[in-house]
């Protein structure tokens, strides 16, 4: 049982007054809150991080393409200057190279047709 103190209010305990009570309690709810704006952070870091290297891969297989339509086309002007079929053949090979790895490169590295027979050869 509690005592009463001289002026007739009851002896509170020092180590649950009501104000340690409230304070705890408020400081434990900032905490919470804090650990879940944290986790939150985090997890859009995390989500953003992956978009970014996905963003990258993008980048770098765009790189690729571009690097290999190049020098493909070079290799068609070849050939239609020249007339000679290894020109057409290099052309092809260039999209078959190992530093074109993309899976558009890869589509693009089918055969070229040009349906045209030896005597219709561009003239010099």
């Amino acid at each position: 049982m509690q005592e009463q103190t001289d002026t007739g209010r009851w002896k509170r305990s020092p180590f649950l007054s009501r104000r340690f009570v409230i304070g705890s309690s408020a400081a434990f709810v900032i905490l919470a809150a804090n650990a879940l704006l944290t986790y939150r952070t985090i997890d859009n870091l995390v989500e953003t991080s992956r978009a970014v290297e996905t963003s990258l891969r993008v980048i770098e297989d765009l790189k690729d393409i571009q690097n290999s339509v190049v020098g493909a086309e070079t290799g068609l002007r070849s050939y239609i200057l020249s007339g000679e079929s290894k020109r057409l053949v290099q052309a092809h090979e260039f999209l078959a190279a190992p530093h074109c790895r993309s899976r558009r490169c890869a589509r693009a590295r089918k055969p070229f047709r040009t349906g045209r027979s030896r005597s219709s050869r561009p003239t010099r």
